[in-house]
């Protein structure tokens, strides 16, 4: 009875254990599909608050260079 008792003890946590590291993986592979990077322009002064350009030039108010801001875009993926 407890030979009986411990192995299904055993199998039980082996199935819980294995189906939950499938769960996180899962979940990981679908976080990488739904942020993405786009590289955006800004003024270091930020005379215009958070107003942010998609190409590199010069601050129209103060004249500065413009510096690269990385924004962090949310993206639906359909599976």
């Amino acid at each position: 009875m407890k030979k009986g008792l411990f192995t299904l003890a055993v199998i039980f946590t082996f199935g819980i254990l294995s189906t939950s590291c499938k769960t996180s993986e899962k979940k990981e592979h679908n976080k990488e599909h739904v942020h993405a990077e786009k590289t955006v322009y800004q003024c270091p002064m930020k005379c215009e608050e958070k107003k942010t350009y998609e190409k590199e030039g010069k601050c129209p108010v103060c004249e500065m260079k413009l510096r690269k801001k990385v924004e962090e875009t949310h993206e639906e993926t359909h599976h």
